[in-house]
């Protein structure tokens, strides 16, 4: 990106459609400091980049006075030529950060942001979300890492919530499903302080993931549910026990991925049967499974990685494209 294009003497480049511009700009793999050298490429090129709905900001190794500087420059530019922001992510690792955040915040909710991110790199401590979060009426995705918040009003266009390292207690969990009825998409990742996941309430859930939380159960109830990945470590190779069990989506289920779960050869063909439509399946590290028995018109992809106690295995599935197998024995 460090020459212009020309073609009989015309900069085609610049002649690129604003928002192919930002496109280009908000989805390559480029850094902040590489994405800001483009603005070179012509004048066009760096109001597109001013201008961009999208702010990624990674901290990575720049200074915590360039980094504040940056986010805070760009909000500001956002806020004074009212601009459209569509994402809002940051990535820092510096907990001074931290009191520059309500503010920006704020000056995202004004330009009616609709995902938002705050993660918060190998930090010990949390950070508090503000009141003002609530005023995001148009907020449809929320991502945070290291957080600390209550849901205290109703979220009803909030689609997708990600929650890592979270401490988040078994009533507050209660409260983000009751206040969002929209949600479509729910992680859970490395969350303290929550022991029961019962998800009753969200019909529109497609997408649930419950990953390193040490869980005691899981239910799932959604109608339309078609991905549901549960991932518990083992401990010196012994399962942490937790009941799983998915209530409904019957017909719509097409991903399944347990890792550490006390799922039993009884419960693997009580799941195939319920879940005839299922096309990608892993199971990993579940240890109870001894003799294991699928057919499925629908499976494509199948993988089993050690599953120590394995004896048994038999396959019926005259359309599987992969399948994937470590183990100690064949």
């Amino acid at each position: 990106m460090a020459k212009r294009v020309c073609v009989d003497g015309e900069d085609i480049i610049s002649e690129l459609p604003v928002h192919i511009i930002h496109q280009i700009l908000c989805r390559t793999d480029l850094g902040v400091e590489e994405a800001a050298r483009s603005c070179i490429l012509s004048k066009t090129w760096y109001d597109c980049w001013t201008s961009r709905p999208n702010l990624i900001f990674y901290q990575f190794d720049m200074t915590l006075e360039n980094y504040v500087k940056l986010v805070d420059q760009s909000l500001r530019f956002h806020v004074e030529q009212n601009l459209h922001l569509e994402q809002f992510i940051l990535r820092y690792r510096d907990p001074e950060v931290d009191s520059h955040v309500d503010t920006w915040i704020e000056l995202a909710v004004k330009l009616n942001v609709t995902e938002l991110g705050i993660h918060r790199s190998g930090l010990t401590s949390s950070y508090n979300l503000p009141d003002v979060i609530y005023d995001a009426k148009k907020l449809t995705t929320l991502q945070l890492s290291r957080c600390n918040f209550e849901f205290d009003e109703r979220f009803s266009c909030l689609e997708s919530l990600s929650l890592n390292h979270v401490h988040i207690s078994d009533a507050q969990l209660q409260r983000v499903i009751d206040r969002c009825p929209s949600i479509r998409t729910l992680r859970l990742q490395c969350c303290q302080g929550i022991s029961k996941c019962h998800i009753f309430g969200l019909v529109h859930l497609k997408y649930f993931d419950a990953s390193y939380c040490k869980l005691h159960s899981v239910i799932v109830q959604a109608p339309y549910l078609q991905c549901f990945r549960y991932t518990e470590p083992t401990e010196q190779g012994n399962l942490h026990p937790c009941q799983i069990a998915i209530l409904d989506g019957y017909n719509t289920l097409q991903t399944l991925e347990l890792t550490g779960a006390t799922i039993t050869d009884q419960q693997f063909r009580d799941v195939s049967y319920k879940f005839p439509n299922i096309s990608e399946l892993n199971l990993r590290s579940c240890y109870n499974l001894k003799n294991i028995e699928i057919q499925s018109e629908k499976l494509k992809k199948f993988t089993l990685l050690e599953l120590k106690s394995l004896e048994k295995l038999t396959i019926q599935a005259p359309n599987l494209l992969e399948f994937d197998f470590h183990g100690s024995k064949m």
